[in-house]
């Protein structure tokens, strides 16, 4: 599952990433105030993928060290066992 949480996190900013690639042609013919004001929502784009990435990174490393857990309990109870 930890797997699954980190391959989303890769297609989110590929995503973005692609994103970014179909507006940057616009851009070039943008000025003044469209200019700033998609530079400015663009950076609100990569702060909120910089929080869902960590959020992500959080998530899935919670969930490897639970399944961790887990295996080390299942193991000491089938060691209980004999």
């Amino acid at each position: 599952m930890s797997h699954d949480i980190a391959a989303t996190s890769a297609r989110l900013h590929a995503a973005l990433d692609d994103l970014n690639r179909q507006i940057a042609p616009l851009q070039q013919l943008w000025t003044r105030e469209a200019a700033a004001a998609c530079r400015a929502e663009q950076e609100r784009w990569q702060q909120a993928a910089a929080a869902l990435h960590d959020i992500l990174v959080g998530l899935g490393n919670a969930v490897r060290e639970g399944a961790a857990d887990v295996a080390d309990s299942d193991r000491r109870a089938a060691r209980a066992w004999g």
